[in-house]
């Protein structure tokens, strides 16, 4: 196989294998929504496969003979911003990943997998606290911005016209915006 004909495969992978990291992402934000747990330890499973091949192709591109070379990537400053993105997002899957293997575990062991009871039972407690706005035409037509009100673990998001000034520290903890 020539050099050209590796480098237009490599590049077809990396691509797809991006494309194929969103639609996984995407597939297990779904499953998230509706508490799915095999969707969810599925679309995990793509995701983490789509990483693998993101960075096996994009390592044989970068250190291959077939691109256009290790300095030139390392002396462009947007592909050490797309590393950084790309170390970023592999650093903040690490927790859901432990969480989702740990699922997994419990599934194969003929355990019920997800979150503990207690979990699920204190974020529906977290939906139930919310209020839907009366009025949020108005408020935002009146060029209000979201304020967030924190209440003992629950966070609250309420559309309200906000200045520096209109902080309010109120008793027992709460923070609120007037």
């Amino acid at each position: 196989m020539s050099p050209l004909w590796v480098s237009a495969v490599l590049s077809a992978v990396h691509v797809l294998a991006i494309a194929l990291s969103l639609a996984s992402a995407w597939a297990r934000w779904r499953a998230l929504r509706v508490a799915d747990v095999d969707r969810i330890l599925a679309a995990d499973n793509v995701w983490g496969i789509s990483a693998l091949l993101i960075l096996g192709s994009g390592l044989g591109r970068l250190f291959g003979p077939v691109e256009k070379g290790l300095a030139w990537y390392l002396a462009n400053p947007l592909f050490l911003h797309k590393m950084i993105l790309f170390v970023a997002i592999l650093v903040l899957e690490i927790w859901p990943m432990v969480t989702f293997i740990r699922w997994a575990h419990r599934a194969r062991a003929g355990r019920r997998p997800g979150p503990p009871p207690r979990a699920s039972a204190r974020a529906d407690q977290c939906r139930a606290d919310r209020a839907p706005d009366p009025d949020p035409v108005r408020r935002r037509r009146d060029g209000a911005r979201p304020a967030l009100v924190i209440r003992q673990s629950t966070v609250t998001v309420a559309v309200a016209p906000v200045s520096p000034a209109s902080i309010v520290h109120a008793p027992a903890g709460t923070f609120t915006m007037s």
